[in-house]
């Protein structure tokens, strides 16, 4: 092998025609019709390369010529489709996790728009699931508010984005909880969500009042439970 092409392996070689091997006319026919396809670059960029073979005593070439063009305009509209806005999205083949129809899939892709996922829920999840869906919108045992007093100088608008970007980047965060159409309980994580956020400012009132106004949201905020089967099952308020 020469010396610059030791180490890679198989390259690519041009100029050799198709690698295409005829079969002996005596070899019965495998398949009425077999299609073997190729992607070459060119200088216009990839282009896909098929053949089409068959038996003569089976089918006529005008035949495999009608299906050939009607595969190659199956592909136009496929590859059509692929620009359109909204196109693709998942199949129960890409969720080795879960075991989920296709009618699943599309009616959560209505719901949360493209997924990136779909989990099953751990033991603990199951538990925390079945006691909130019991319980009803009227109370949550496991609703928790947390309140941090930040000091110095604070950017709203810097806060926003750095909640937002967590939600992002941390997928678990996107989960909602919902059932398959077999009743099983999964959780689906879209590719993205917005989250609930708001800014409150009480800057203009005097310390009793803004204080007293403070605790009246704080009692309220705990009273507004969140629904499993809506993301993100947090929210943000800056006060």
């Amino acid at each position: 092998m020469p010396a610059d092409l030791r180490g890679h392996g198989f390259t690519p070689i041009t100029g050799v025609g198709e690698l295409v091997a005829a079969p002996d006319a005596d070899m019965p026919a495998l398949s009425a019709v077999e299609i073997n396809a190729l992607v070459t670059d060119t200088g216009q960029g990839p282009a896909l390369t098929a053949m089409f073979s068959f038996p003569t005593g089976l089918l006529d070439r005008g035949e495999v010529h009608a299906l050939a063009q009607d595969w190659c305009q199956a592909l136009r509209g496929i590859t059509g489709h692929t620009r359109t806005q909204g196109a693709g999205g998942l199949t129960p083949s890409d969720l080795s996790l879960v075991s989920v129809a296709q009618s699943d899939i599309d009616s959560w892709e209505d719901t949360y728009g493209p997924l990136d996922d779909v989990w099953p829920v751990t033991t603990v999840q199951s538990g925390l699931l079945f006691h909130t869906l019991l319980a009803g919108t009227g109370f949550d045992a496991y609703h928790m508010q947390m309140a941090f007093h930040l000091n110095g100088p604070v950017d709203p608008a810097r806060l926003h984005t750095a909640a937002q970007t967590l939600l992002h980047r941390h997928s678990n965060l996107r989960a909602a909880f919902v059932t398959t159409a077999q009743g099983d309980p999964v959780q689906v994580i879209p590719q993205a969500v917005t989250l609930p956020w708001q800014v409150i400012d009480l800057r203009d009132m005097d310390p009793a009042t803004s204080s007293a106004a403070f605790e009246d949201f704080l009692a309220r905020d705990r009273a507004t439970h969140f629904t499993p089967a809506t993301a993100p099952l947090l929210r943000l308020t800056c006060y």
